[in-house]
């Protein structure tokens, strides 16, 4: 059960404006707050008061906050440049990652090309250098940082080989297209416009696809790659260099202010320890019996600081009028408001955790005719009919078993411990019912009930007892009413 906070909050205020103000304090509350004071003189003699106690911790706290300031500002500032070298450092090589992969990726690309003739990796290709752009946009990326430095000129010259290498990539393409009889049209405008040289035109299909392959994967195209490695290779290791400098400088200047500060915190614990040993006792451990008490949903125990009673005794209020809120909550929650009988969401309830094979009875019953009684007699007499029919349930059946009213003429009831060697009993009883019914009851006038009724323990079910019982129940309606049947 969770405490109203805002109740508390109220509390804790209330305290706060009419704790030492006796002329503005509200009628009523003189007597009680003499007691307090009593209370607190008491205490007084042996303890802090937690107003006392926040005093020093805050006077303290500012004091030795604005003497280590100036340390730690300086102490962050040298952090933020070795964070800010790391930083440049990983996306500068994320840069350079960035460019060895696209430039990987177009190789492989072209090579799948001219080995299985899909013309998807001509359109992956384009996409790379003409969409993706990976290599020109990690190129630009370092440029804001590093431009004019090492690492940027080794960046920008794997990007000037890999440029190189694609033209000699378009012409590669271009001969496997014209090998496979790939018709221009669907090629991109790039390609369309690489002119092949008379010599390689008039190579047969095999020649210019075996030229085409030989392109990207003889000795000058490794070549041409390990340059581009060799550069972003290059251009990572003065990336490195650069990095470690800034952060040698940064970390020397960090340990000198970090050792001034640490032999200031030092002084700010043994500070603090004072002050903690004095909340041990009357914050600390009052807080920690609250707690299990709370988690217990027990009352607080009135002890501790001041302000711990004040609100030991707002949240003792507040439990006390939530619990009896939960139970009234919780009856009319699963109790149907007229007949005082389980409702239909308790019902379903129970019928979710109802288990086939079991010793357990399930008796639908209806109220024959019930809207000709509420036509004639008017509703309030079709209450009186319903109430009457749930407090003769009551008294016929068991404490253990759960009648409930799942509709407006509707009812239901679930027998524990009942099978079907039971069928006499469940008989018996619905009898006594019906001839209690068929004799008006002052202005009540007599109706009649038409009871379905499926057992646990069944043999001839469909498997959903709930079902089985309305089946029954249809029965006796297709019958005439005014009768009982079993699903057995």
């Amino acid at each position: 059960m969770k405490v109203q906070k805002p109740f508390l909050l109220c509390g804790i205020l209330k305290y706060i404006y009419y704790d030492n103000r006796t002329e503005h304090r509200p009628a009523g509350t003189q007597e009680v707050w003499m007691q307090n004071q009593e209370h607190r003189r008491k205490r007084d003699k042996h303890g802090l008061r937690i107003g006392m106690l926040n005093q020093i911790a805050a006077l303290l706290a500012v004091a030795l906050g604005l003497f280590i300031l100036w340390t730690a500002y300086g102490a962050v500032k040298s952090h933020n440049r070795m964070l800010a070298a790391t930083e440049e450092y990983i996306e500068c090589r994320t840069d350079a990652s960035d460019m060895q992969a696209g430039s990987d990726y177009l190789t492989d690309r072209v090579r799948a090309f001219v080995v299985t003739g899909d013309i998807q990796h001509i359109r992956d290709f384009f996409t790379e250098t003409e969409e993706t752009r990976r290599r020109d946009h990690a190129l630009e990326h370092m440029g804001q940082d590093l431009e004019g430095k090492e690492a940027y000129r080794f960046l920008s010259e794997a990007l000037d080989l890999s440029n190189q290498l694609i033209k000699r990539e378009h012409y590669s393409m271009r001969l496997g297209a014209e090998a496979r009889g790939i018709g221009e049209e669907e090629l991109p405008g790039a390609l369309q416009m690489v002119e092949l040289s008379a010599e390689d035109r008039a190579k047969s299909a095999e020649e210019q696809m075996a030229l085409a392959q030989e392109m990207v994967f003889d000795g000058e195209y490794y070549e041409a790659k390990q340059q581009i490695t060799e550069n972003v290779d290059r251009c990572v290791d003065a990336l490195m260099e650069e990095t470690r400098r800034k952060q040698i400088e940064s970390s020397q200047e960090l340990d000198r202010l970090l050792r001034r500060q640490a032999v200031l915190t030092a002084a700010m614990i043994i500070l603090i320890a004072l002050l903690v040993a004095f909340n041990i006792r009357d914050v600390m451990i009052p807080l920690r019996r609250f707690v299990e008490d709370i988690k217990a949903q027990k009352e607080l125990p009135m002890e501790g600081a001041y302000e711990l009673q004040f609100l030991a005794e707002a949240y003792n209020t507040v439990l006390l009028e939530n619990r009896r809120n939960h139970e009234l909550l919780s009856y009319e929650a699963t109790h149907d408001p007229l007949t005082g009988l389980y409702n239909r969401g308790a019902f379903e309830n129970e019928r979710m955790q109802f288990t086939e094979g079991s010793d357990e009875t399930l008796l639908l019953i209806d109220v024959d005719e019930f809207k000709s009684v509420n036509d004639t007699w008017g509703h309030d007499i079709g209450d009186r009919v319903l109430t009457r029919v749930a407090t003769l349930l009551v008294k016929e059946f068991r404490t253990e078993d759960m009648p409930c009213r799942i509709g407006g003429d509707e009812f239901a009831v679930f027998m524990y411990h009942a099978g079907r060697d039971l069928k006499p009993v469940v008989e018996r009883k619905i009898k006594n019912i019906r001839e209690k019914l068929s004799v008006p009851e002052g202005n009540v006038p007599a109706v009649t009930l038409s009871v379905g009724v499926a057992f646990g323990d069944r043999i001839n079910g469909t498997g959903d007892i709930y079902k089985d019982a309305d089946t029954a129940l249809y029965q006796v309606k297709n019958n005439g009413r005014n009768g009982i049947a079993f699903i057995e």
